[in-house]
């Protein structure tokens, strides 16, 4: 039983103090008298599993804390510390609570690996303490600088050499730009994260981001290749269904759009389709069998003179139709 360690708790009164004149019930459990090596026998074995919690994240209010009790900085750099740990992306503020980035990791890790005296707590308050020192006279500025500022420059220097230029992956998104039809990806700007176009500078479309993406939108058609129901995705020329196990499965689909208008050549429905430049035109979902197509969009209404039907009148701004016959003078 060596490689284990055992605990043993109880109570014993060294002083009876108040209780001389007010007696307490309590039960005490006196300590016995043990050395090491005594044999003891086990009387009862109870298993019993325990997990720890993390620490709890810190917040503004709660970093400050820490800093006071580290003698980091001083009240008048509290809060420009906070500032720039923000506004640089080494974390982000989520419900309140501090959230460290892919760029704080990296920054963090080169800091201590090259920096490691120098962003050491016990450093900084020691520097404050020689600053506070040489508010009081006992210290001149330029000896505390010019001690600092030798070894600093060695550290520097050094790291210059072995420090290479990091880079941060892209982070992709499912939303597609509406200018090139890429997928967007996540950028770190002044005011935070935005979506941007990874064909920059050909293209400079930038959107909005999210970190709490829409639900998306379930349709009843279901997905051939694995048997799920496809979800609604919006993409360059519109919306259009995808398999939600994408990136394992690619499966897309058109949104069907029907007319309630039956071709004119096979009785088939009339559909809503897209070029793959994105330009909208009409065709029949019997398609390749029959090769019907339009620009304009055929309505149910039909023609009095030559009982073709007729179309939306792409020129008028009034919503009026036209005969698709164009033989016809209606």
């Amino acid at each position: 039983m060596a490689d284990y360690a055992f605990r043993y708790t109880g109570k014993r009164l060294l002083f009876d103090g108040f209780m001389k004149v007010t007696p307490v019930k309590e039960k005490l459990i006196e300590f016995p008298d043990m050395t090491e090596g005594d044999n003891i026998n086990l009387k009862k074995l109870l298993e019993k599993q325990n997990f720890t919690n993390p620490p709890a994240r810190y917040n503004e209010a709660s970093l400050v804390k820490m800093m006071e009790e580290l003698g980091i900085g001083r009240p008048s750099t509290y809060s420009p510390t906070v500032s720039t740990i923000l506004n640089r992306g080494y974390v982000e503020k989520k419900e309140n609570q501090f959230y460290i980035t892919d760029i704080g990791v990296i920054v963090t890790e080169l800091l201590v690996e090259h920096f490691g005296d120098f962003i050491n707590e016990k450093f900084t308050a020691a520097l404050e303490d020689k600053l506070d020192n040489i508010e009081t006279g006992d210290y001149q500025w330029k000896e505390i600088i010019r001690e600092c500022y030798k070894d600093f420059e060695i550290a520097m220097n050094e790291a210059d050499k072995k420090i290479e230029k990091v880079e941060l992956e892209d982070e992709t998104t499912d939303v597609i730009c509406d200018k090139c039809g890429s997928n967007m990806i996540v950028k770190k700007g002044r005011f935070g994260k935005f979506l941007a176009c990874p064909n920059y500078p050909e293209c400079k479309n930038t959107m909005t981001f999210s970190d709490q993406p829409e639900k998306p939108i379930v349709s009843d058609e279901i997905c051939e290749k694995c048997g799920v129901n496809m979800v609604v995705k919006k993409g360059r020329y519109g919306d259009f269904l995808a398999c939600p196990n994408y990136p394992e499965c690619k499966n897309t689909k058109q949104i069907v759009k029907k007319l309630g208008v039956k071709c004119p050549k096979c009785n088939g429905d009339v559909i809503e389709k897209r070029t793959k430049k994105g330009r909208k035109f009409y065709g029949c979902n019997n398609y390749p069998k029959c090769d019907y197509t339009s620009w304009k969009e055929p309505v149910t209404e039909k023609c009095e003179i030559c009982g073709e039907l007729k179309v939306k009148d792409n020129s008028s701004d009034d919503g009026e139709t036209i005969c698709m016959n164009k033989d016809c003078k209606k």
